[in-house]
């Protein structure tokens, strides 16, 4: 039977500590599990051959072949992997002095970098990985922003320079726009500055000319 009220009383609001400096660096790594996966590659070792039934020679021989080639396909595409995997902690490392202190925030933001970025493969869209990486900031801390523009990407020039920011932007984005933080990461040397097409390029098919 249906108690009303009771699904609210689990629903609590609790403040999160903020982050900065090098606690802000450690819960990244943690999330990234840098340390955890370095040191499991390091303790893995050679992995175990699988025996080889004795048979006739001939056969054991081509099993073992077998056995080898999915092994050395098994290390190749492994190597791939943990090759990509340090490239996009790289990337991400990069960013943490701007990702705020809101530990949700951080979360967030590396998920949305991970979606965002499957789907501009599968759409086989070349998109910078460090111009993503700050477009999925904005997407995260400027959600507002983010919107107006995947709509109308030549808005950048808004954030770029204050002094355009009227012209690109309706009144009540105006602030936001004009903030000094949205702006550090709009103009940051690592991916930036972005523009209107870096901005499409993120968004892929979904922005155009406004």
């Amino acid at each position: 039977m249906h108690q009303p009220g009771f699904q609210k009383l689990f629903q609590l609001t609790l403040s999160m500590p903020a982050l900065a400096g090098a606690a802000q660096s450690s819960y990244l790594d943690r999330i990234l599990r840098i340390e955890e996966r370095a040191a499991s590659s390091a303790d893995e070792g050679p992995r175990r051959r699988r025996r080889v039934p004795q048979t006739d020679g001939g056969l054991q021989e081509r099993l073992r072949q077998f056995e080898e080639g999915r092994a050395q396909s098994a290390v190749a595409a492994l190597s791939v992997a943990a090759a990509e995997r340090r490239r996009t902690e790289h990337t991400l490392r990069k960013f943490a002095p701007v990702l705020g202190d809101n530990p949700r925030a951080v979360k967030k933001f590396l998920n949305t970098y991970s979606v965002l970025r499957s789907i501009r493969f599968l759409e086989d869209v070349h998109v910078d990985p460090d111009a993503l990486a700050l477009w999925s900031l904005i997407t995260v801390r400027w959600p507002n922003i983010a919107h107006h523009l995947a709509a109308c990407p030549e808005a950048v020039a808004g954030i770029r320079d204050p002094l355009w920011c009227p012209d690109h932007f309706p009144e009540p984005l105006r602030s936001a726009a004009t903030s000094a933080d949205l702006r550090a990461v709009v103009t940051s040397p690592d991916g930036g500055p972005l523009t209107s097409d870096l901005i499409r390029q993120c968004c892929g098919a979904s922005a155009a000319p406004c």
